[in-house]
């Protein structure tokens, strides 16, 4: 099996992507898979607008 690994970066400066960062950061949330579930949600979408 292959995996592979994207980074996302936070600025913390900006107080939006610091509560991202923090709640990412919490160890009942599973960060690979919310994002993945975003992402295929986003595609999701994406794919309905197209039609």
């Amino acid at each position: 099996m292959a995996k592979k690994n994207r980074q996302v970066s936070f600025n913390l400066n900006d107080e939006a992507e610091r509560r991202l960062y923090e709640y990412a950061g919490r160890p009942d949330v599973n960060f690979s898979g919310l994002v993945k579930m975003l992402l295929f949600s986003y595609l999701e979408r994406k794919g309905e607008e197209q039609k």
